[in-house]
């Protein structure tokens, strides 16, 4: 793959995920939108715009829109039980490494370039204490709202 078409695949969703935590989100937030929905809409962001447009591309390429060829093309198939597994190995690995590579996380947090966002609750800013119980969610109150 080129050195172009890398720079678009994950340049522009990088660029807009970075602008959306960093510029938009905030803006939202003063505008009175609640955090919740700010944080996670330009989280998602890539996906909105990335998902009917791969469906768009997929047509203009000569794709059928018949289920049967548009499954196998974006392999929509059922998991089987070894994909399970595969799953929640990952999982538990991600869990265990992310405990592991903490310290990591926190040294270059505490970097300009890589900081979070100051208005990031834990745990997506790895220098805010996380508690468990979480009494709070991206400002939401969670006790009583089940």
């Amino acid at each position: 793959m080129a050195l172009w078409e890398q720079l678009l695949l994950f340049g522009i969703p990088g660029l807009l995920l970075f602008c959306g935590f960093h510029y938009w989100t905030p803006k939202l937030t003063n505008k009175g939108v609640p955090l919740i929905f700010s944080f996670w809409f330009f989280l998602w962001m890539p996906v909105i715009i990335l998902l009917p447009l791969s469906i768009l591309l997929y047509w203009l390429g000569g794709g059928s829109m018949i289920f049967a060829d548009f499954k196998e093309r974006f392999h929509l198939v059922a998991f089987s039980h070894t994909d399970w597994l595969w799953v929640v190995g990952a999982v538990i690995f991600t869990i265990i490494a992310d405990q592991l590579l903490e310290p990591v996380g926190k040294y270059f947090a505490r970097l300009r370039f890589f900081s979070p966002p100051s208005y990031l609750p834990a745990p997506f800013n790895p220098l805010k204490k996380f508690a468990i119980p979480p009494s709070k969610f991206f400002g939401v109150t969670l006790k009583g709202n089940w």
